[in-house]
């Protein structure tokens, strides 16, 4: 989910809530009302277009297969507003515009980037990320860095992009950090309960360092002078990558989110979102907002569970006193 400010809906300045929807393949849109709540109303108002059409699919028949749109995120550029998508269990990735169409929001297709799903290695043979039979790398986690004009975008298996932004279109995409598992051979065991199995003794090492798959959430951290950070999910070893926001995306370091006197630890994390500004007394730096994947103690009755972790900014940077 993300949400957009001060999109012009029916002559009104409107924000949305914009999910997508992977049954359907379609993005849908929600105006937030902040006065709802208190009015005994629902904050959530449903505003898609009811004649939008599937993201990726051709048709409902390729609905049904389910490689649909998956992660999503959100930018606007002055009065324009925008929306790229992923699809499930293949490497595309497909910008939107997003269209007051009679009092409703729909979109365009603006732009279409496939990432690469086989790579070339230093010793010459060619690699194919660690997939099920018949699917490609997909991303889930992205951000896009308005200010800059940039897209990151997560490749689970395969590490973290940067993808320029230019005119409405997808520029070159640069691979800036791999995940540790880059290159491992793998083989498919349909006898294993990880039916995908990587050979981890037969590593050459060309993977990354800061990394472990799945590569998942990212967010955008926005500091002065256009300085500020890009904070990625390592979810196979429950940390959190960060890099400079500015050209280059030099890594500055990693955290975990541990357990708390009142909270628990953030594991197996698929999100995250962060706001520079003060929110009280409670969060006077800003909040970092992390998915946790484990919720422990899970709560009885309802077996395992998720939930949200958050942190308090000036905690995560003063793991980083130098910076």
């Amino acid at each position: 989910m993300e949400v957009v400010y001060g999109f012009e809906l029916g002559g009104k300045k409107t924000d949305l809530a914009v999910v997508s929807d992977r049954g359907r393949d379609r993005i849908r849109a929600f105006a937030i009302d902040p006065a709802a709540v208190a009015a005994g109303r629902p904050p959530l108002r449903d505003v898609t277009a009811p004649a939008v059409e599937p993201v990726f699919a051709a048709g409902e028949a390729e609905v049904d297969e389910q490689r649909t749109s998956y992660g999503l995120t959100a930018f606007s550029d002055d009065d324009d507003a925008y929306v790229v998508v992923s699809q499930r269990e293949e490497t595309r990735l497909r910008l939107l515009e997003l269209k007051d169409v009679g009092g409703k929001v729909g979109y365009q297709r603006e732009d279409t980037l496939a990432l690469p799903g086989t790579f070339g290695l230093p010793d010459g043979t060619r690699w194919r990320p660690c997939a099920d039979p018949g699917e490609l790398p997909q991303v889930e986690g992205m951000a896009v860095d308005a200010e800059r004009g940039v897209l990151y975008a997560a490749q689970e298996a395969v590490g973290l992009w940067r993808i320029e932004l230019d005119d409405e279109e997808f520029g070159k995409p640069v691979l800036i950090d791999r995940v540790r598992e880059y290159g491992v051979p793998w083989t498919y065991d349909e006898n294993a309960d990880e039916e995908c199995v990587l050979h981890t003794g037969d590593d050459p090492g060309f993977g990354g360092e800061n990394l472990s798959a799945d590569a998942e959430g990212v967010t955008v951290y926005h500091a002065g002078d256009g300085t500020g950070y890009v904070l990625a999910s390592s979810q196979g070893d429950d940390t959190f990558a960060v890099y400079e926001r500015e050209d280059g995306n030099s890594y500055v370091g990693s955290f975990a989110v541990g357990d708390g006197p009142a909270t628990d630890g953030v594991q197996h994390s698929d999100g995250s979102t962060v706001v520079n500004v003060a929110l009280g007394d409670a969060f006077p730096k800003g909040l970092l907002i992390t998915h946790d994947g484990e919720e422990t103690p899970a709560e009885p009755g309802r077996g395992d569970g998720t939930d949200f972790t958050f942190t308090r900014w000036d905690a995560v940077a003063g793991a980083f006193p130098s910076r």
